[in-house]
C-alpha cells in the first residue's frame, strides 16, 4: 500500500485567460477614451469646432491619453491668453458648459459613468450603451 497521492492540474487555460483579460483591458481603455472625448465635448470652448474635433483626430484611441491638438489648445485649456496673460472669456453660445480645464470639469460630472462603463467591459467584454447618457 502506497502513502503517495498524486494530483494533476491542467492549467493550459491560463494563457487563454490572460489573452482574454488583455483584450478586455484594451477594449475598456478604448471605451473610456471615446467616452471621455464624447462626454467632455460640451465643456470644450467652441467657436468653429476645430479645438473640439481635434480630440477625435489626434487621440490614439486605446492609448489612455486624450489629445487636443491645435496651436492654441494649451492656452485655451489653462484659460490665459498667450500674449496678454489675461484670462479668456469663453463663449457659451455653442457649448453652454464651456470652461477652462474642460477635462477636469467633465471628469467631476462623468467619473461615475466612466467607472461603470469600464467595469462592465472588464466583467462582460463589452459595453452596450457607450453613447447613452
Amino acid at each position: 500500500m502506497s502513502n503517495t497521492i498524486r494530483i494533476d492540474f491542467d492549467i493550459s487555460c491560463v494563457d487563454t485567460l490572460k489573452e482574454k483579460l488583455a483584450e478586455r483591458r484594451n477594449r475598456a481603455q478604448e471605451i473610456l477614451d471615446l467616452a471621455v472625448i464624447k462626454d467632455t465635448d460640451p465643456f470644450v470652448p467652441m467657436r468653429q469646432g476645430t479645438l473640439a474635433s481635434s480630440a477625435l483626430r489626434s487621440t490614439k484611441v486605446g492609448s489612455g491619453e486624450v489629445v487636443y491638438d491645435t496651436p492654441y489648445a494649451r492656452h485655451m485649456y489653462y484659460g490665459v491668453h498667450y500674449r496678454t496673460g489675461k484670462p479668456f472669456k469663453y463663449s457659451t453660445l455653442k457649448h453652454p458648459l464651456a470652461c477652462k480645464e474642460w477635462v477636469g470639469a467633465s471628469k467631476a460630472v462623468k467619473m461615475e459613468k466612466w467607472k461603470k462603463e469600464v467595469k462592465e467591459v472588464l466583467a462582460n467584454g463589452w459595453y452596450h450603451a457607450i453613447f447613452d447618457d
